[in-house]
């Protein structure tokens, strides 16, 4: 079975002068002069911000849309990969596919520090992947630095996201309620397309350095759907739905307020057919690089499955 790791920022805050999505938010809400929230969950702090630019325009465009993300690639494009960056722990990994998150080349910088962006830039939604290195194929599952238009922020993106999604993995072949596209898929009946999203149910996968806050609802409507095809047994899919998802979470006690927002996600999970394995900062591990780094050890020497 393939092994992929599905990484978020977590290894990028781990760097000097790194920057979360809420810093990012705020620096654009202070660019255009409108109030920032971070109370609020990213999609919505984004829309937010959106149509408080829209309010002071007097020929509001939708157009404010790319011209945001077009900041944000502003923001994040001086990133580079420090030599002793935690980042270059995948390499030696027994992995097949690196999914990840983030807008930037830094993954795949460990492997090939002269890459650059292969995907296409026609499309707003990438699904498919947008470069190879060391045949490691690469996903940049909510969007690429490169391509601007494909940056995923807002809810309108993650529906879109969603919608896509559900077409191409829920969606029955000649509406034949037996013809689930991933079910054919996974019973050999129709061809893999080696999408990102497929790989949910295909790949055993590693979760690594992602908060997987509730608002990143196109991750959880994909393990939500996975989850629900295992436990009802749809079509006897059991036979042939084997793969294995694992959630490795890196936790600082000294962060209570974010040790209960862990526990849900971790009950979230739990009853989504996920595995979670913790690493207790002053337990387990000294601090957050130590820990993904200890995750990185599991991973190289038992694998994913």
């Amino acid at each position: 079975m393939k092994q992929t790791l599905l990484i978020g920022n977590g290894l990028n805050l781990c760097l000097d002068h790194s920057i979360s999505w809420g810093d990012l938010l705020k620096d654009i809400a202070s660019d255009y002069d409108v109030k920032y929230n971070g109370s609020i969950p990213m999609p919505l702090e984004f829309e937010s911000i959106v149509n408080q630019c829209l309010s002071k325009k007097s020929d509001p465009s939708d157009s404010i849309y790319l011209e945001i993300k077009e900041k944000i690639v502003e923001k994040i494009s001086y990133a580079k990969l420090p030599l002793k960056a935690i980042h270059h722990e995948i390499y030696n990994l027994p992995i097949d596919a690196i999914m990840t998150t983030n807008y930037d080349n830094l993954l795949e910088y460990v492997y090939n520090p002269e890459c650059s962006y292969k995907g296409s830039k026609a499309y707003k939604y990438l699904f498919n992947a947008t470069s190879t290195q060391h045949n490691i194929f690469f996903y940049h599952i909510h969007g690429h630095a490169d391509s601007p238009k494909t940056l995923c922020l807002g809810y309108e993106h993650y529906m879109g996201v969603v919608e896509n999604m559900r077409r191409e993995i829920n969606s029955k072949e000649d509406r034949d309620e037996d013809k689930m596209k991933i079910k054919e898929v996974l019973f050999g009946n129709s061809k893999r397309r080696n999408t990102w999203d497929e790989r949910f149910y295909t790949d055993n996968i590693g979760i690594i350095g992602l908060g997987l806050s509730e608002s990143e609802v196109d991750l959880w409507w994909l393990l939500a759907h996975r989850a629900y095809l295992y436990y009802s047994n749809y079509c006897n899919i059991r036979k042939v739905l084997k793969n294995k998802i694992t959630y490795y979470d890196v936790l600082n006690p000294n962060e209570p307020e974010w040790i209960e927002q862990k526990k849900k996600i971790h009950y979230m999970l739990n009853n989504s057919h996920v595995e979670v394995k913790k690493y207790i900062i002053g337990t387990d591990c000294m601090d957050y690089k130590d820990g993904y780094r200890k995750i990185m050890q599991d991973i190289r020497n038992g694998g994913l499955s």
